[in-house]
C-alpha cells in the first residue's frame, strides 16, 4: 500500500501519473482574486458530505469524480464555473445555465460561484443528483422508465 504523504491518497502501489491535489489545486487560483481560492475549498468542503467525491487537477480544469466524472470546475479572473453532467430527468435548479452552446463534452448545465453565499442547498443537491447518476446508471435508467 502507498499513501502520497501530501495529500494522504493511497493506492495499492505507488503511481506513476499521481498528481497530488493539495500542490496541484493552488496553480489555478494564481493571478485570480484572493478570494476564490478559499471559496472553492468552502465548496470542496459541501462536497465531502456527500462521501466518495474525488477532485483531481488537470492543467486548464479541476475534475469532480465518484466512480466516474461528473462534473469540472474551471477558475475564471473573477469566478469560478462548474460544469455538471446532468440526466434529463434531473429536476434542474433555477440557479443553473444550460451549458450546450458552450461544447464542453458532456456537461449539460453549470452554475458560478462568486461567493460563499453561491453554494446554496439547491445547488448542493444538483451537484449531488449529477454525482449519483454518474455513479449508478442502472438507477438512472430505473428513474426514467419510472417516469415515463
Amino acid at each position: 500500500m502507498w499513501q502520497c504523504k501530501h495529500c494522504k491518497e493511497r493506492y495499492v502501489e505507488e503511481p506513476k501519473d499521481h498528481l497530488c491535489v493539495n500542490d496541484q489545486l493552488s496553480h489555478h487560483f494564481k493571478g485570480r482574486r484572493a478570494v476564490l481560492e478559499p471559496l472553492f475549498r468552502a465548496f470542496l468542503q459541501k462536497l465531502e458530505r456527500l462521501q466518495g467525491v474525488r477532485v483531481s487537477s488537470d492543467k486548464t480544469f479541476i475534475t469532480l469524480a465518484g466512480k466516474k466524472p461528473f462534473g469540472i470546475a474551471r477558475v475564471a479572473e473573477d469566478r469560478i464555473e462548474i460544469f455538471l453532467k446532468l440526466p434529463v430527468t434531473a429536476p434542474i435548479s433555477p440557479a443553473l445555465t444550460s451549458a450546450v452552446r458552450l461544447h464542453i463534452s458532456e456537461m449539460t448545465h453549470f452554475f458560478t460561484l462568486k461567493s460563499i453565499a453561491d453554494i446554496t442547498p439547491d445547488i448542493m443537491r444538483s451537484v449531488m443528483w449529477s454525482k449519483d447518476a454518474a455513479d449508478n446508471p442502472l438507477k438512472r435508467v430505473a428513474v426514467q422508465q419510472k417516469r415515463a
